[in-house]
């Protein structure tokens, strides 16, 4: 079905024009793919949490990942937190979030 819709519309946005759908989204955040490192992505740590950020090449050698090493945690989850200050978000809109991720423990 996915292959047919793509033969048929080419993109995203033609198929949702063609079947009355909600336009595409505009991207919000910077640098998602981290190709300018950490701009404009910003690390805040709160004691007594440490942790540090960095990008590194992904395994697949197209795209760059974060990798963030969290070296000790604290009983509150926003002492450590990633964001890109200047985000505005709308009260009562709808937004879309997708990541991959990975974890390990030590």
């Amino acid at each position: 079905w996915n292959v047919w819709l793509l033969a048929k519309y080419g993109d995203t946005a033609t198929l949702n024009n063609a079947w009355g759908g909600a336009p595409v989204a505009t991207e919000l955040l910077d640098n998602t793919d981290f190709s300018a490192p950490l701009d404009p992505w910003e690390l805040q740590v709160t004691d007594p949490a440490a942790a540090t950020a960095s990008v590194e090449e992904n395994a697949d050698g197209t795209t760059s990942a974060l990798r963030m090493n969290i070296t000790a945690a604290s009983d509150e989850s926003w002492h450590v937190q990633l964001f890109q200050p200047g985000l505005v978000l709308t009260p009562g809109a709808s937004y879309r979030a997708s990541v991959r991720m990975r974890g390990s423990s030590p």
